[in-house]
């Protein structure tokens, strides 16, 4: 089935080196607000840990197999960043029966939502009714960045000590803040959400925020993965859904959500340039390596190259298999400032299969478009 999404926003021409003026740069840094105490640099040796994943409501049975559990790769580096934030979040809907979709039917979309601020509602709506991929998309996934948990889960004040990230909030006046959970719930979808930083001090609402994956189809194998230490706490989201190819086989698909890092901590500032998102990158394809199937997305804050950054780069060559690369500008920024490509899908695939993949022509209510794919067959193309 062909693949036509709204139309994407409008670009300009390709950019000559420098990509991008020294304005556009000083701006994006200035938005960051103060820097908190420069952050060590992570420990070689982490530690891990495995621990039950919070229920958002009992299930209806106890059994073994329906208990969500979660594994994380902890550093001591990033310790002061989790004392201010709550536990991690898995949720299964009440007919979350274990069921294979068909690769070549799963819709991806992966989008950074702004604090919590966007219409999220609408989006998940667009997919299922096929205004985003041209025909109706019951199972889907989204990969969702700056996802926002308000509640008793996140500790009233932040403890003594303890590091909280710039607080986000929505871009749309006047909109209101979602919930990942709630949002989850209410559309009767699968969630593995692990908190990042506290978004705000002391002062703020108790939030935390951080990235999502939700799911029409049962997420396993959670696990979450601190990111090596730049400026703020990152934490990139794994789970793994079963689908099945063309010819019946069961085939696995690793999913993972990223968000790096827009820059390092004052001290190593030069790093912000590039350096920084590229090792975070490394860090990530240095987990999934082999020959699995992988689905990877998210918002790389590549401002200075944008696809053109070694980030971008590494992802794509450790999971090459996408028909195109996004070159569509992805983030709206003010008419003085140019707009941006940060938010990227990779994909490592069977054998015969690709991916399409593009920029959605509406924000639905972020600063950030959309980017949605197709999987299918090769011999379609």
């Amino acid at each position: 089935m062909q693949f036509s999404p709204p139309r994407a926003p409008r670009t300009r021409g390709a950019l000559r080196l420098p990509p991008i003026p020294a304005l556009l740069g000083a701006a994006l840094l200035a938005a960051q607000g103060p820097t908190p105490a420069s952050p060590s640099r992570p420990d070689a040796a982490s530690v891990i840990e495995v621990h039950p994943c919070r229920q958002l409501r009992a299930d209806r049975t106890t059994a073994p197999e329906r208990q969500l559990t979660w594994s994380g790769q902890w550093s001591t580096a990033h310790a002061s960043w989790r004392d201010a934030v709550g536990p991690a979040l898995g949720h299964r809907p009440e007919s979350d029966g274990a069921r294979e979709v068909a690769l070549e039917e799963l819709a991806i979309v992966s989008w950074n939502m702004q604090g919590g601020g966007g219409d999220i509602d609408s989006l998940i709506h667009d997919i299922r009714r096929g205004r985003v991929h041209g025909a109706p998309r019951p199972d889907f996934v989204l990969l969702v960045q700056e996802a926002v948990r308000i509640g008793t889960d996140v500790p009233e004040r932040p403890v003594a000590g303890s590091k909280v990230g710039k607080r986000v909030a929505p871009g749309v006046q006047g909109r209101r803040r979602q919930s990942i959970d709630e949002v989850a719930r209410r559309n009767g979808l699968h969630l593995f959400y692990v908190p990042s930083v506290r978004n705000g001090g002391a002062a703020d609402p108790a939030e935390d925020r951080g990235n999502a994956i939700l799911s029409s189809v049962p997420l396993d194998d959670l696990e979450a993965i601190e990111l090596p230490l730049e400026r703020e706490r990152r934490v990139a989201v794994a789970a793994r859904i079963r689908t099945r190819s063309a010819t019946g086989d069961s085939v696995a698909v690793q999913l993972v959500n990223l968000h790096l890092d827009l820059r390092s901590s004052w001290g190593r500032v030069h790093r912000s340039l590039g350096a920084a998102r590229a090792e975070q990158a490394r860090s990530t394809v240095e987990r999934f390596t082999g020959d699995s199937v992988v689905v990877v997305g998210g918002d790389l804050n590549t401002w200075f190259r944008g696809h053109r950054e070694d980030a971008v780069r590494i992802l794509r060559e450790a999971f090459p298999h996408a028909d195109t690369v996004t070159t569509t500008r992805t983030l709206s920024t003010p008419a003085f400032l140019p707009d941006l490509t940060l938010d990227h899908l990779f994909f490592r695939l069977p054998g015969g299969m690709s991916a399409t993949h593009a920029v959605l022509g509406d924000r639905y209510g972020s600063d950030h478009y959309p980017v949605a794919a197709q999987l299918r067959p090769r011999a379609l193309r």
